[in-house]
């Protein structure tokens, strides 16, 4: 069973740990990541969420909650690892920004790394496809309502932090 530490809102830990699945008590938040994958080109990596999930077969960033006893980046690097088979070390993740949506604490990373989004090895609870696209595609796919919520909003909020200037299309 999923473990995780619990937070304040501002970031303290509070000495405890939650299971996944249960309510958490009122004041208590959890860590989530999402890592916006960019390539040279300033492609986005996407993934296709499995159909079982809310949301399913809409399109997001990796990401997921951080384990009791990891780091933020620790966690992102795992989720990376797990669902899509990149490896990162913690260092290269550049954090873009932190939003807080309703229990979980929701810390933003860019991974700047080649990908070939027909070889990625898929965690098939989780993912069901990869693609990759410009930032003009995805935002094409977000009034499309191809995208996640959330990470349609997100991207529009952070998109000169998660593409690099230099490479936007």
């Amino acid at each position: 069973m999923e473990m995780w530490d619990c937070y304040t809102w501002d970031r303290q830990k509070l000495g405890r740990q939650h299971r996944r699945g249960e309510p958490m008590a009122e004041g208590e938040y959890h860590l989530v990541v999402e890592i916006w994958t960019v390539n040279r080109q300033g492609e986005l990596l996407l993934t296709q969420r499995h159909p079982d999930k809310p949301h399913g077969l809409l399109w997001e960033m990796t990401g997921g909650s951080v384990l009791a006893g990891e780091t933020s980046r620790e966690g992102a690097c795992r989720e990376l690892r797990e669902e899509v088979g990149l490896r990162c070390s913690p260092e290269a993740l550049v954090y873009i920004g932190t939003v807080v949506k309703g229990r979980a604490i929701v810390d933003l990373y860019r991974c700047d790394q080649e990908f070939d989004a027909a070889k990625l090895s898929l965690q098939p609870e989780e993912v069901v496809a990869t693609r990759k696209v410009t930032r003009g595609m995805f935002l094409d796919m977000i009034a499309q309502g191809e995208v996640v919520p959330h990470v349609g909003l997100q991207f529009q909020l952070f998109a000169e932090k998660i593409l690099d200037p230099k490479t936007s299309n």
